[in-house]
């Protein structure tokens, strides 16, 4: 509170800028700290899928678990676990990556301010339109195999430090996290969180699919698919994790 100035990142931008109100309010701590916790855990729900969908989608595929492990294992024993260390987890954040796209279904409304000429069709004035996100990541001509599971994928991509197709690429390739000026001001807060969960999650536990869903609810659930049915894991701790 004390610095008003430079904003480091989205946080302190958050604490500057989100005070509405006036007097003391918008100077009290504990209103500002719940400020913070919103933009945490304003999209928890999508957390909370990201993780389970990554989680059982590993499980799935042992190939891919092992080696994510691997590189899990390959990180010093005393080092933490910040931004840097989760960064050169590649293989962890392909399967991360893997699993929203194949699940991310938000979508971009816009209502029309005028009558528009859209892609030959006459949309008048009013006209409320809507771009689903899940049909990008699905596009047979953005991925061969498109419906399959394959964290590999992204190794012949141009990808960033998240192991992320350019979210400003042209045609747009990956739209987990919305594009141009509608991308997720919380992306790389969300990887964070999601490497920070998994890591220990993946290291010191076994784990055992119990129940499948039935299938994915992938209507208007805003940002990812929900699950039809159970999706129930077992798990119990690895009796030495290997470490490096």
């Amino acid at each position: 509170m004390a610095d008003r100035g430079e904003h480091d990142d989205f946080l302190q931008f958050a604490i500057d800028h989100m005070s509405s109100g006036e007097g003391a309010e918008k100077d009290d701590i504990r209103w500002l700290g719940l400020r913070v916790l919103g933009t945490i855990f304003g999209a928890h729900t999508n957390t909370a899928m990201s993780v389970a969908s990554t989680l059982s989608d590993l499980v799935e595929h042992p190939e891919a678990l092992a080696r994510v492990r691997a590189e899990i294992a390959a990180l010093p024993a005393d080092a933490p676990m910040d931004l840097a260390a989760m960064r050169t987890l590649v293989h962890l954040h392909r399967a991360i990556n893997e699993s929203m796209r194949l699940r991310s279904n938000g979508g971009l409304w816009r209502m029309a301010m005028c009558d528009l000429d859209l892609g030959g069709y006459k949309l008048p004035k009013g006209t409320v339109v809507g771009a689903s996100m899940g049909l990008v990541n699905l596009d047979p001509a953005r991925y061969d195999g498109s419906h399959e599971y394959r964290p590999a994928r992204f190794e012949a991509m141009a990808t960033d430090n998240y192991q992320s197709p350019s979210v400003g690429s042209t045609p747009l390739q990956f739209g987990a996290f919305g594009t141009g000026r509608n991308l997720c001001s919380g992306r790389p807060l969300a990887y964070a969180m999601l490497a920070a969960i998994l890591v220990p999650l993946l290291r010191d536990y076994e784990w055992e699919v119990v129940a499948r869903p039935r299938r994915w609810f992938t209507l208007l659930t805003g940002g990812l698919s929900r699950p039809i049915g159970g999706l129930t894991l077992r798990y119990r701790r690895r009796a030495s994790p290997p470490r490096a």
